[in-house]
């Protein structure tokens, strides 16, 4: 048994005793993950060709980078693959690949954009994941980000998920890190000139650090070969590490607000409740305003409004909460979620018929996510829609009042002119009158 491994059996002790203890034990776990714990329970693992996964590789990045594509190209089962911005990758999820004989755990992760999920369900999702690892004595050998080429500059989000990988990751397993860039074909004439210069603006301006500590920086083509080549590379090179996420969960026995990613999140959550209440009491003295004004349109967008932002509010504090709990407790969390998705599916499969095959079931979810997805899109521009309107109707009204204004003000004013004039005039007529009569009355 390897140093490692006799560090985690010593640590977390079987599968069958952790369980003992109340660790996780998913009853339908995705793919082949339970049968993997099951497997590995007993059995000490070499490099040598083996049907069950001894180690693992932890694939990160943004949406739409290209990670499942990647995993789709090396895993021995189909992998749900997106063709938009928008994220298909809605869990932590693990798929088997053999390469040369040697059997390796693929486990592909959200992207810290996600369309639908914040950071903290990203990186709960991510802690989980690592945790199934350990439990089932699976070796992180790699970390594998992906990143796209075309991107013609690190956005925020790009930044900030290279922070959360560099606090999940630590520094003792830098080393074991591999950035991939993509989508090379997309970057059009002279692609590799552009893609050799984007490469080294980013290893100098963003990847310097992990460079420094022993991070490879790699490129995928988009074939199968290629991306063969990366996970060899990444196995040949790499032993077997405990990332700084796991020793913090397993060996230490943090809360997640106590890891180093955990404080991360803190911070965030904090920053954005501040932001979100600062926008909240806006909100509200824009409804007391329209409420003034008897807006009725205006009050009822702006009511929408103060409720939606209560909601975030509402689960930022959820956030906060669950920070305080351990791997375990987060474990159990997802536990009971995919037991309510089992509980889910088996009613649709109720509903539809037991002949429903897993190609028309990946259908429905993948159908069903785009339609979530093009449903909040067409409420956010609805709302942004009848948002602009209320406030040109707003602005309109208030135009109107100013002219009806003004036109008043105007009209009293040439009356006023008039009337000057007029008795002046009269003024002076009298007064020539006056003096004709009195000089005729003096000759």
């Amino acid at each position: 048994m390897t140093p490692n491994k006799a560090e985690k059996m010593s640590s977390a002790g079987s599968i069958k005793s952790t369980s003992r203890r109340g660790s996780l034990q998913y009853p339908e776990m995705p793919d082949a993950a339970s049968q993997i714990a099951t497997n590995n329970q007993n059995q000490d693992h070499s490099l040598s060709t083996t049907s069950t996964p001894v180690d693992a590789v932890l694939f990160m990045g943004l949406t739409g980078s290209g990670k499942s594509t990647l995993i789709s190209l090396l895993a021995d089962e189909a992998v749900q693959v997106g063709h938009d911005l928008s994220s298909c990758t809605s869990e932590a999820r693990g798929y088997v690949a053999t390469i040369d004989g040697h059997c390796t755990l693929l486990l592909d992760t959200p992207g810290f954009d996600d369309t639908d999920r914040t950071d903290f369900d990203i990186v709960s999702e991510i802690a989980t994941g690592l945790h199934l690892l350990y439990v089932a004595n699976l070796n992180v050998r790699g970390v594998i980000y992906v990143q796209r080429i075309t991107d013609t500059r690190m956005s925020g989000a790009s930044r900030r998920s290279l922070e959360i990988l560099d606090s999940i990751c630590g520094i003792p397993a830098s080393a074991n890190i591999t950035f991939v860039t993509t989508m090379w074909d997309k970057l059009g004439p002279d692609a590799d000139t552009k893609g050799m210069d984007r490469t080294e603006e980013m290893k100098k301006l963003f990847l310097a650090s992990f460079i420094e500590r022993g991070a490879q920086v790699g490129q995928h083509n988009g074939t199968a070969p290629s991306a063969q080549n990366i996970i060899r590379n990444v196995l040949a090179r790499n032993q077997p590490v405990l990332l700084e996420l796991q020793r913090e969960n397993e060996l230490q026995n943090l809360t997640l607000e106590q890891t180093g990613v955990g404080k991360i999140l803190r911070h965030d959550i904090q920053r954005q409740q501040n932001e979100y209440d600062a926008e909240l009491k806006d909100m509200e003295q824009q409804l007391l305003e329209a409420q003034r004004c008897n807006d009725r349109a205006a009050i009822e967008l702006l009511t929408e409004d103060v409720e939606r932002q209560k909601e975030s509010l509402r689960r930022l504090e959820e956030s906060r909460r669950q920070l305080n709990f351990g791997v375990q407790q987060l474990g159990e969390m997802k536990h009971a979620s995919l037991e309510r998705e089992f509980e889910e599916a088996r009613k649709l499969d109720l509903a539809v018929g037991q002949d429903v095959n897993d190609d028309i079931r990946a259908r429905i979810r993948r159908t069903t996510q785009r339609t979530r997805s093009l449903q909040n899109d067409q409420h956010w521009e609805e709302q942004s829609f009848q948002q602009e309107k209320a406030r040109l109707q707003h602005a309109s009204g208030r135009r109107d009042r100013e002219r009806l204004t003004l036109q008043k003000a105007r009209r009293h004013a040439e009356r006023e002119v008039l009337r000057r004039r007029t008795t002046r005039t009269t003024g002076l007529f009298w007064e020539v009158m006056f003096q004709e009569v009195y000089h005729i009355r003096q000759y």
